[in-house]
């Protein structure tokens, strides 16, 4: 069958005719065949025409309908749908989550497109997912930057009354400066508060207003934050209010020591507030200072030892001298005003102050460098104060690794001096016990050349393998005390190599108390543990016994649970028995009673008080008497006691328990109304 007689079949299909012949099953495909081809895409179109270009849609949609007419199918215009896409509260909090770890939200978004198996499964675009960002960022600021970091603080507070926040407003009611620390700050600067460090990091919100964190370090030689501040102009008052307010938070304890950058606001603001406190410049910007001031790499290298080492003072002043003259510095200002300042950072002329053994103020760099990832310029003050309260918890749980190795690891002896050795192993923590160690190590390298005897002990005098210096250690016998004239275990708090080798000489088997700082000790916070243990078991005693209540609750409910599946029945109560001994008890013994008041008085129910009548009741007036008989017998004759009104006063009364002295009785009916007087006259 051909193309046209498939053609004209199609055409006479519902026609009632006899010629008519029944489709076979290849012409019923062939049809089909026709008809779906003609829905098929146009390929075969001129390329000119693919090439026109339209003023509008309506024209290019005019002509192209006039070509497919010509050419010979149809076209349909069709509407699409576009699916709504919406990103629901479920994504968005882990989106929240992700963004507070420091996730930039186009990582996020890559995320969710691994997450779900690509971006067209995910529900959301890109800019769904950064309009919502910046939505909740916007609420979440919209009561004020300053607000919400204040209201943030008095939530902190309110779970937590130890914790610490004060701040400082302009006269345009503007913040000004800021502080706060928590609980774990407070008891670090009770321990470790000896020597300050003053950190000022910049660039960190949108007011660009630098903030300031107040850090030292610990027994395990690692950095804790006794408080964070932000200050607006960095002026003497505003420092000096905060030097204030850390020394009142901290209960009043004085610094010994503080390390700063060199900002002379901060400097005369430390003089005013903290005159005792030693102040020291750091050497990290006092390097980076040298570099671009001098620009002379002989100068730097000297400067950096007389940082370092403890040159004598004459020493010191005639090497400065002959390599400024030899680098040609003697006309440079900043070398001229930085010599002047030699007090501030000469180790010849600051090793008898205790430091810690820290010269710079880049002393938290684990915490600088979490804060340089996640802070930025365009940070509100509310979300930078969030980022450094997360920055403080990683900090302290990074300090925890060194707690852990001290107190769950032992170390190997590796040394001939394996009694000082476990000695010190056993006191100072894991991290410090390293750096004794070391000193321990060098003590071999000291030589005594000379001894003097002294009324109370001893004095060295030591040298080292080729090396002219000489140290002097004084050892008194007496208090087991030394003395080195390197002054290390001043300004460092541990004993040196020179201690080490006039205790060999000595032949001592542990160190001496004199050369133990506490605060380098296991036990440095065990006296400020046990105190806040104590603060709170007084504080949540209500709680520890809400807590026991609870617990011995679900215990029996517990104990219910297993009883209920048991059989056995429930145990009742004994029967009363007389025991063969006891005493019968009868009522014979118990006085007779009345049965209408219930007094034991010597009358009966018939006899009772309470039966009276009064004259008003019985219609009787004047001297009438009233006859008061049997109430069974209803009659007036047998009376023993008669009742009436007394006009001239002849008469005796009677004494009754229900009577006043007077003779009058205070009767109550039984409806409840009030009672009448009765003068009661024995007439028999």
């Amino acid at each position: 069958m051909d193309r046209e007689k498939g053609k004209n079949a199609v055409i006479n299909l519902n026609e009632e005719d006899e010629n008519c012949e029944p489709f076979s099953s290849s012409e019923e495909e062939f049809i089909s065949s026709e008809k779906i081809e003609k829905n098929y895409p146009v390929d075969d179109m001129d390329e000119e025409v693919m090439n026109m270009v339209f003023d509008s849609e309506e024209d290019a949609y005019e002509f192209y309908n006039l070509y497919g007419k010509l050419t010979g199918f149809g076209i349909k215009r069709q509407m699409l749908k576009l699916v709504k896409m919406e990103l629901y509260d479920a994504d968005y909090a882990q989106v929240r989550t992700m963004k507070m770890a420091g996730v930039k939200t186009s990582q996020v978004m890559k995320f969710f497109a691994m997450q779900c198996g690509g971006y067209g499964n995910v529900g959301f675009g890109l800019k769904d997912l950064y309009n919502r960002v910046d939505e909740e960022r916007r609420v979440l600021i919209e009561a004020g930057d300053a607000k919400n970091a204040i209201a943030y603080f008095n939530g902190r507070k309110a779970s937590d009354k130890s914790f610490i926040f004060e701040y400082d407003v302009d006269e345009e009611s503007r913040l000004k400066t800021l502080f706060w620390a928590d609980y774990e700050s407070q008891l670090d600067y009770k321990c470790f508060g000896d020597v300050l460090i003053f950190d000022s990091t910049y660039n960190v919100n949108e007011y660009h207003k630098p903030l300031v964190v107040f850090s030292g370090v610990n027994n395990y030689y690692n950095t804790v934050v006794f408080g964070i501040a932000l200050v607006s102009g960095e002026s003497v008052e505003e420092y000096e209010w905060l030097l204030h307010t850390l020394t009142k938070a901290m209960g009043g304890r004085k610094l010994k020591a503080v390390i700063t950058d060199g900002d002379k606001a901060m400097r005369r603001a430390i003089n005013n507030v903290l005159p005792d406190a030693r102040n020291r410049l750091c050497f990290w910007h006092l390097m980076k200072n040298a570099n671009a001031k001098a620009k002379s790499n002989v100068f730097k290298s000297m400067f950096g030892r007389m940082m370092k080492k403890a040159y004598p003072i004459g020493d010191l002043e005639e090497e400065w001298f002959a390599v400024v003259g030899k680098c040609g510095l003697r006309q440079n200002k900043w070398v001229e005003k930085i010599f002047e300042m030699r007090l501030l950072w000469a180790e010849s002329l600051l090793h008898d102050t205790f430091f810690a053994g820290m010269r710079s103020t880049q002393r938290c760099k684990q915490m600088n460098a979490f804060l340089k990832r996640y802070l930025k310029k365009n940070m509100r003050f509310y979300e930078s104060v969030i980022i450094h309260e997360l920055a403080l918890t990683h900090l302290r749980h990074t300090g925890a690794k060194a707690v852990h190795e001290t107190e769950d690891t032992t170390v190997v002896l590796a040394t001939e001096l394996q009694k000082l050795e476990k000695h010190a192993s056993e006191v100072y923590t894991q991290n410090v016990f390293f750096r004794v160690k070391k000193h321990l190590n060098r003590q071999g390298l000291y030589d005594c050349y000379e001894r003097k005897e002294t009324w109370n002990g001893c004095i060295f005098f030591l040298k080292k393998y080729a090396d002219d210096r000489t140290w002097t250690v004084e050892f008194n016998r007496r208090t087991l005390s030394l003395k080195c004239s390197c002054k290390k275990m001043e300004w460092k708090g541990l004993p040196c190599a020179h201690m080490f080798r006039v205790m060999l000489m000595e032949n001592m088997q542990s160190i001496p108390k004199s050369c133990i700082l506490k605060r380098w000790t296991c036990e440095a916070r065990e006296e400020a543990d046990n105190e806040v243990l104590e603060e709170r078991q007084e504080i949540y005693a209500e709680l520890v016994q809400t807590a026991r209540f609870g617990t011995l609750t679900s215990i029996c409910k517990e104990m219910c649970f297993f009883a209920s599946h048991m059989d056995d029945g429930f145990a009742r109560d004994p029967k009363r028995t007389r025991a063969k001994g006891d005493r019968v008890h009868t009522n014979k013994n118990k006085a007779a009673k009345c049965g209408n008041c219930g007094l034991c008085d010597g009358h009966n129910k018939r006899t009772c008080p309470r039966n009276l009548l009064s004259y008003d009741a019985c219609g009787i007036s004047g001297s009438q008497a009233i006859h008061y008989s049997n109430p069974r017998s209803r009659t007036m004759g047998d009376s023993r006691f008669q009742f009436g009104a007394s006009s001239s006063g002849d008469f005796q009364g009677v004494q009754h328990p229900l009577l006043s002295p007077s003779g009058m009785l205070n009767r109550v009916d039984r409806d409840g109304s009030s009672s009448q007087k009765l003068i009661i006259v024995n007439l028999t």
